[in-house]
């Protein structure tokens, strides 16, 4: 049975705008689920129902480490700091740094940004006094210049081939 030319021609126009309209759905859809929003204070990036699940693939230690937890809750995930980092994650050779890194001197004013100061600078000096050049649990040793991440978290990268501290 032929169909008549106007039918095919409509059904065609018709498959041709339901596949438009339903790509700028998805892809906009799509958009707004990665597109970030910034924070109030200092625009880090915050990316709401993200995890950080393309990161962990690599660095599966992060995926029970209390500073990456506590902050994924709250839409902060490994790419609000260090950049999407593309060419960080399609390195298999692992040469490829992220898009951003911080050195130690830039670890507070990181964290300063959205975190205000401690409640009682009294409390910090005694807690800093009574660490100062021992190892704290999470490995690292507490020193007159030492950043946030010192005291918090244990956010370091393993190195392969050695056991986690």
């Amino acid at each position: 049975m032929r169909r008549p030319r106007h039918v095919i021609g409509v059904a065609i126009c018709a498959a041709a705008v339901c596949g438009c309209v339903c790509r700028q759905a998805f892809v906009h859809s799509a958009e707004a689920a990665v597109k970030p929003r910034m924070t109030r204070k200092k625009g880090l990036p915050i990316f709401p129902d993200a995890d950080n699940s393309l990161c962990l693939v690599c660095h599966i230690d992060f995926d029970g480490e209390e500073l990456t937890l506590q902050h994924v809750k709250r839409g902060l995930t490994c790419e609000s700091c260090h950049g999407p980092s593309d060419a960080h994650m399609s390195d298999e050779m692992a040469n490829t740094k992220p898009d951003v890194l911080y050195g130690r001197t830039e670890v507070e004013p990181l964290c300063r940004k959205c975190h205000g100061k401690h409640r009682s600078s009294e409390a910090v000096e005694a807690f800093r006094q009574k660490w100062l050049g021992k190892h704290r649990p999470n490995g690292r040793s507490v020193q007159d210049d030492s950043p946030c991440t010192d005291c918090h978290g244990k956010h370091v990268i393993l190195k392969a081939g050695l056991p986690a501290q």
